[in-house]
């Protein structure tokens, strides 16, 4: 039996609050809405087609042309996921200091992280294809992807530093734009520019190239004392994204992320919620403890590998 409550328990309703509240916070602030668009299902898997472009322009002559779009198709099949936390209630009674406040809060940022977890995991497979190929059967970052009139697409180059894990600002900025250089040559199917105008880029980066790669996109003047060539570029916005779960050694990656159709996709069957056993529950009686799960049913799968290019430093 509990002995008297020094401090006041904290309440199932405010620790129902602070997760509810954090999870609509967590999932508003990830770099994963950049580069991907969100998708609801109703079913087991989905499957995607039609992923080539519309028609351009033509002059009209004649009847009008009704031109099919090409087709290719991409399968995402949704999995269930679950964070759970146990809370005791000696502990709620003791906690002084609101630890326990900030533990509810982190069961909601793990909804956040599990997305983030899913599709790096995508992203850092995208060249050998573990997880699994893009629409046309090939790896998602390879040298010779080819749909309808897009003629050869290589979104897995090569660029040469001094020292592939430790390259200077002067060389990264010189790799970004080498990767940009590459998506704006990029066609669609329709045999059009698939990123022309675009202007922002998320450059996504192993935990070693953060210090350079963010020198090279934010100062001015650059460590060898030369003029930031990627300060130059009017009208171009370059987010430089650090992805501690990246296994890359001498590789980043650049998104096009003004494209309306993004690289990636998060298909949710079930959006996040919240599942809990809390006091006068059959598992409190039997426990003196709540329970709190976060629960989900979802996934992510590749969608357009025009709108990204891995580079490998050499």
């Amino acid at each position: 039996m509990s002995g008297p409550a020094q401090f006041p328990l904290i309440s199932s309703r405010a620790v129902k609050a602070i997760i509810l509240e954090e999870l609509d916070a967590a999932l508003d602030s990830s770099w994963v809405n950049q580069v991907a668009n969100r998708y609801d299902s109703n079913q087991a898997s989905e499957t995607y087609a039609g992923t080539g472009n519309v028609a351009p322009m033509r002059e009209w002559i004649g009847p009008k042309q009704a031109i099919p779009i090409n087709v290719g198709s991409t399968i995402v099949t949704n999995k269930d996921w679950e964070s759970t936390l146990m809370l005791n209630e000696k502990d709620l009674r003791r906690d002084k200091t609101g630890q326990l406040k900030m533990k509810a809060a982190e069961l909601a940022v793990r909804g956040r992280q599990h997305i983030e977890k899913i599709l790096s995991a995508l992203i850092d497979t995208g060249d050998d294809g573990d997880i699994g190929l893009a629409f046309d059967g090939q790896y998602f970052f390879d040298t010779d992807h080819s749909f309808g009139s897009s003629g050869t697409i290589n979104n897995d180059i090569t660029f040469d530093v001094a020292t592939t894990t430790a390259p200077t600002p002067v060389e990264a900025a010189d790799a970004i734009l080498a990767g940009i250089q590459a998506l704006y040559g990029f066609k669609d199917d329709q045999g059009e520019p698939s990123n022309g105008n675009l202007k922002n880029f998320t450059v996504m980066v192993p935990t070693p190239f953060w210090a350079s790669f963010s020198t090279a996109a934010n100062l001015q003047f650059l460590t060898s004392g030369q003029s930031n060539k990627l300060k130059g570029m009017d009208g171009i916005n370059i987010n430089i994204v650090v992805n501690q779960r990246s296994t890359w050694t001498t590789s980043f990656a650049i998104f096009a992320t003004d494209r309306i159709t993004k690289p990636f996709i998060i298909q949710t069957e079930v959006a996040p919620y919240l599942e809990s056993l809390e006091r006068g529950s059959d598992f409190w009686f039997a426990n003196h403890a709540e329970l709190y799960s976060v629960v989900s049913a979802d996934n992510v799968g590749y969608q357009r590998f025009d709108g990204a290019i891995l580079v490998t430093l050499v």
